[in-house]
């Protein structure tokens, strides 16, 4: 009987972390973090976003758009605010007149996106991020 319990809670940790999304305190830092992305390929390319909103719920934004070379130099063109140190996203480009495209994605979270379901890349703000004034944009490159 004790085993049968070990098994079930064991179980249980596993399924309920397998897909949870990491968290940190809003009380790490003052001002939310803004993420943005910089576009250094020659194709437009769609990106959809998971993170926790300042009001502290997850929510799955999607598809901004970055024209071919699209870079943010004025910090103004973030797409999300975040206190938590932790996102997940997924980028794509069309296909083209021989059907390649390119894709960004991890194994790190899944979501429906556009009824598909997608796996997420994460990305941790380390510590070192936090070196730079608040409200300042931290940017993710495409490649």
């Amino acid at each position: 009987m004790l085993r049968k319990i070990i098994f079930s809670v064991t179980f249980l940790i596993f399924i309920t972390s397998s897909y949870a999304q990491k968290q940190t305190t809003s009380a790490d830092f003052s001002e939310p973090f803004k993420i943005a992305f910089n576009n250094f390929t020659s194709k437009t390319v769609w990106v959809a976003v998971r993170y926790k909103t300042t009001s502290g719920s997850w929510r799955t934004k999607y598809w901004f758009k970055y024209k071919p070379y699209e870079k943010d130099k004025n910090n103004k063109t973030f797409v999300i605010k975040t206190f938590n140190r932790y996102f997940y996203y997924f980028a794509r480009t069309k296909s083209n007149y021989n059907g390649s495209y390119s894709v960004w994605k991890g194994r790190d979270n899944y979501r429906k996106v556009d009824g598909k379901q997608v796996g997420m890349k994460e990305i941790y703000l380390s510590k070192s991020i936090f070196s730079k004034p608040r409200g300042q944009t931290y940017y993710i490159d495409l490649k």
